[in-house]
């Protein structure tokens, strides 16, 4: 039985398949270090990072990565015009998941004061 309030589908059937199952999107969530809602959307190949508020003026700050090319994430693509299709589908995909999540969503999550003490004692924040 899945718990009340957790969103998703469950991964069985995808293990059982062997890895290879139906052309999905992944969708995740988290909540920065600075206490900013962060969305990633995965095609498989592509990875959108989002995170709405965070951008200059409260803009989305954005990051695009190819998972084939840079599994380590280390060469962002979001200014690439070469990407710009791949960009505005995971976009709709990160808008779209925003409107079916929002009415879920309560107070931002906010990283308590002792919790970040203890990350940045060792050595995860600034």
């Amino acid at each position: 039985p899945v718990p009340h309030g957790v969103q998703g589908r469950s991964l069985l059937p995808l293990v059982r398949a062997g890895g290879r199952g139906e052309d999905r999107l992944a969708v995740t969530e988290t909540v920065s270090s600075e206490g900013n809602r962060m969305i990633a959307v995965v095609d498989g190949r592509y990875k959108l990072i989002a995170e709405p508020g965070a951008g200059v003026g409260g803009s989305v700050r954005e990051e695009l990565y190819d998972l084939d090319a840079d599994p380590l994430e280390l060469d962002n693509l979001i200014a690439s015009n070469a990407h710009t299709d791949t960009v505005g589908e995971l976009r709709s995909a990160v808008g779209a998941y925003i409107a079916e999540t929002i009415e879920s969503q309560t107070e931002p999550t906010r990283m308590e004061d002792d919790v970040r003490g203890r990350l940045r004692a060792l050595g995860y924040l600034d």
